[in-house]
């Protein structure tokens, strides 16, 4: 005999998790992205002054 029942899943706790997961790495991603940006600024300066230093000591030759 061939059953004929419907057998059904229910997706909406993975729906649930899934968006707080999303959520979460949203939260990491933008945290991160700003710490990269710093970073970036920083790094930025960082070669500004050393370029000045290195043509102040290979001027003073």
């Amino acid at each position: 005999m061939i059953s004929t029942r419907i057998l059904q899943v229910d997706t909406w706790p993975l729906t649930i998790f899934g968006t707080a997961a999303i959520k979460e790495l949203d939260a990491e991603l933008r945290e991160k992205s700003g710490v990269i940006e710093s970073l970036q600024k920083e790094n930025s300066e960082l070669k500004r002054r050393l370029e000045r230093l290195e043509k102040l000591v290979l001027g003073n030759r």
